[in-house]
C-alpha cells in the first residue's frame, strides 16, 4: 500500500477555470429553522466558503445541548425489528426496564412493535397510514436489490411530507419534511447503478402506496439520494442511538436534517452528538467553545491518516476535507504520526510523508526515487524504505484479522504481537511510530484475543496502551465518547480480576480501587459526551453504586 495513495476514490473534478468564491453571508436562513435553534446558544449562518452552518452565540463550556432534534423519520433497523418499541426505544427485552410489562403489536402486518398501548396509540395515525404497505417491502427489495430499510424509511418519509401525523399527541414533533428537501441530494455523483435500481424500487413502491402518498418518481429517487447521502457508515450523523442496553450498537437509523445541514464535518470536532429516546438526536459540546467558533461534529474515525479520512469523506460524501487538521503543514500536524515512520538518525520524529492531492497522489512525486524528510532533525529516507515498513506492517495486521475471522485466536495473538513488538528495534530498522494508525487497530482486536484466553491482566495492559494513543496523540477529540468506553471496558476487566482473586485482600481491592478509579473518568466523561441522565452515563455509575454495597 502505498502510503501517498489514496484508495478507491471517484476522479477529481476539473477546477482549472473555475473562480475562487468569496467567503461572506449570501443566503437567508429560513426563519422556521431559526426558530427551532431558539432556545440554544447558537447562530444560524450561511457563507459561500462554508454553506450552512452553526457558530457558537457565547462562550459555551463543554457538555452544553446546542441542538436537540427529532427525526423527520425513524425506523427500528431489521435485525432489532421486534427488540425496541419503534415510538420510544426502550428495549422489549430488557426485565430491567419495568415499564415493558407487554410487547403490543400491529395485527395487521406484524411488522411494527411496541413497549405499551400508549406508544401504539400515539402511532396509529402514522402508522394506519403505510400499514397495508409496509408487508410488501421485501418482496419489492428482494426483486430490486435494495435494502428493505432503505424502502422503510422512503415510506416513512413520504407518509410525513403529507403532514399526516401533524397534529398528534408526541410533545416533541418531528422536524418538518420540508428540510428534507433543503438536504444535497448529490445524485450526479452516486453510481448508476444505485440509481438505476432505486428508480424501478421507486415506480414499485409507488404503485402499491395510498394515493394521498404518491410522490413523482424523480422526487423519490432524489429523496433516497438524501437519505443515503447522510446516512452512510461513515457519516453516522443519522444514527439513532438508544443505547438502552449502554452499548455501542446502533438499532434504529432516522434522518435529522437541521443537524446534517448546520453542523458541519471537522477532523477537529468540538461536538459530539448523541441519540435519545424517542428518536431524538441531542449535539453537546466537548470542549470549551469561543463565541462565533464554528459547531463542528466528526463523521469519521479520527485516528486515521489524513489520506485515509479524506479518501472515505470524498467517496462517501462527496468532499474534499478542508478543515483545520487537514490544511495544517504535514510536518506540524499529529497526521505525520498516524503513518509515520521514526528517524533513525534522531529517533524522535517522523519521515513525513507528503499528503496527496484530490486525485489521489502526490504532484511531481517519483516515488520509487523519491524520499522524505524527518519532522525532527531533516534526516532523510528513501520511498522504499518507509513504504515498505508501513506495507509489511499493513500485511501482517491484515493477515491477523483473517485469522481472527477464522476463529484462530492464538495464531492472532501471536501475529499482532508480532508485529508491536517488532517496533521495538529503532535504531537498526526501520520501525512504526507509536501512534501509527497500523499500531493503534492492532491493539483493539489483540486485547479481545486476550479476553478471549481469560488473559485479564494481559488485556487490561493492552486497554490502558489504547487509552495513552488515544488521550495523549492528539488524534481524537477531547472528551471523546471512544475514550469513554475504554474507560468503562478497563473498570469492567479490573472488577473482573478482582473477583477472581476474592479472599486476597490486597489483590482484590487494588484491583476493586483500579476499576472504580476508571468508572468515576469514565462518569465525568459521559456526563460531558452524553449528558448526567443518559443510559451510558447511568451504566458507569451503576457499576460504581454497585461495587459498593
Amino acid at each position: 500500500m502505498d502510503p501517498t495513495q489514496i484508495q478507491d476514490i471517484p476522479p477529481a473534478v476539473n477546477k482549472k477555470n473555475k473562480k475562487k468564491k468569496k467567503s461572506g453571508p449570501t443566503v437567508e436562513i429560513d426563519a422556521e429553522a431559526e426558530a427551532l435553534f431558539s432556545t440554544f446558544p447558537v447562530e444560524l449562518q450561511f457563507t459561500r466558503a462554508k454553506g450552512r452552518h452553526a457558530v457558537a452565540q457565547q462562550t459555551v463550556e463543554p457538555g452544553t445541548t446546542v441542538c436537540r432534534e427529532k427525526a423527520t423519520f425513524f425506523i427500528v433497523r431489521s435485525p432489532f425489528i421486534d427488540k425496541q418499541c419503534h415510538v420510544c426505544l426502550n428495549s422489549l427485552e430488557d426485565d430491567k426496564v419495568e415499564e415493558v410489562a407487554h410487547v403490543f403489536t400491529c395485527d395487521s402486518c406484524n411488522k411494527i412493535y411496541y413497549c405499551s398501548k400508549e406508544c401504539m396509540d400515539q402511532d396509529k395515525v402514522m402508522h394506519d397510514t403505510m400499514c397495508s404497505t409496509i408487508n410488501r417491502l421485501d418482496d419489492i427489495a428482494n426483486d430490486c436489490s435494495v435494502d428493505t430499510d432503505l424502502l422503510r424509511m422512503m415510506l416513512g418519509l413520504m407518509a410525513q411530507r403529507t403532514e399526516v401525523n401533524k397534529n398528534n399527541s408526541e410533545t416533541v414533533q418531528p422536524t418538518p419534511y420540508k428540510f428534507v428537501e433543503d438536504l444535497v441530494h448529490n445524485r450526479e455523483k452516486i453510481s448508476k447503478d444505485f440509481v438505476d435500481v432505486i428508480t424501478r424500487a421507486s415506480e414499485r413502491l409507488n404503485d402499491i402506496v395510498p394515493e394521498k402518498l404518491k410522490m413523482e418518481i424523480n422526487d423519490m429517487v432524489l429523496l433516497a439520494c438524501r437519505y443515503v447521502a447522510y446516512m452512510s457508515t461513515l457519516c453516522v450523523i443519522t444514527a439513532v442511538r438508544s443505547d438502552v442496553q449502554s452499548r455501542n450498537t446502533d438499532s434504529a437509523l432516522g434522518l435529522f436534517p437541521l443537524g446534517a445541514m448546520f453542523f458541519n464535518h471537522s477532523c477537529e470536532p468540538n461536538c459530539n452528538f448523541v441519540g435519545l429516546r424517542d428518536g431524538q438526536l441531542e449535539f453537546r459540546t466537548l470542549k470549551q467553545v469561543a463565541k462565533g467558533e464554528e459547531l463542528c461534529v466528526s463523521y469519521i474515525d479520527l485516528f486515521a491518516p489524513r489520506n485515509e479520512r479524506r479518501g472515505n469523506l470524498l467517496y462517501t460524501k462527496q468532499f474534499w476535507c478542508k478543515c483545520k487538521r487537514c490544511t495544517t503543514p504535514m510536518e506540524k500536524s499529529v497526521d505525520r504520526f498516524l503513518n509515520g515512520v521514526v528517524c533513525r538518525q534522531c529517533q524522535k520524529g517522523v519521515y513525513v510523508i507528503p499528503p496527496a492531492q484530490i486525485n489521489g497522489v502526490v504532484p511531481g512525486q517519483d516515488h520509487e526515487n523519491s524520499s522524505y524528510p524527518c519532522s525532527q532533525c531533516g534526516h532523510t529516507a528513501p520511498h522504499s524504505n518507509v513504504a515498505g515498513v508501513i506495507e509489511r506492517a499493513d500485511k501482517q495486521y491484515a493477515q491477523a484479522i483473517t485469522m481472527i475471522r477464522q476463529r484462530k485466536y492464538g495464531r492472532a495473538k501471536e501475529m499482532l504481537n508480532g508485529l508491536i513488538k517488532a517496533q521495538e528495534y529503532g535504531k537498526t530498522n526501520y520501525i512504526l511510530h507509536e501512534y501509527n494508525a497500523i499500531l493503534m487497530n492492532a491493539l483493539v482486536p489483540l486485547m479481545n484475543c486476550l479476553m478471549f484466553e481469560n488473559n485479564y491482566l494481559g488485556a487490561i495492559g493492552v486497554n490502558r496502551q489504547i487509552l495513552h494513543k488515544l488521550k495523549d496523540s492528539g488524534a481524537v477529540a477531547e472528551n471523546s465518547p471512544e475514550i469513554g468506553d475504554f474507560l468503562f471496558n478497563l473498570g469492567e476487566v479490573c472488577q473482573t480480576l478482582a473477583k477472581e482473586n476474592s479472599g486476597k485482600t490486597v489483590v482484590e481491592e487494588r484491583w476493586k480501587q483500579e476499576a472504580e478509579k476508571a468508572f468515576k473518568e469514565c462518569v465525568a466523561l459521559r456526563k460531558i459526551a452524553f449528558g448526567e441522565d443518559h443510559p451510558k452515563t447511568q451504566s458507569a455509575q451503576n457499576m460504581i453504586d454497585t461495587s459498593k454495597c
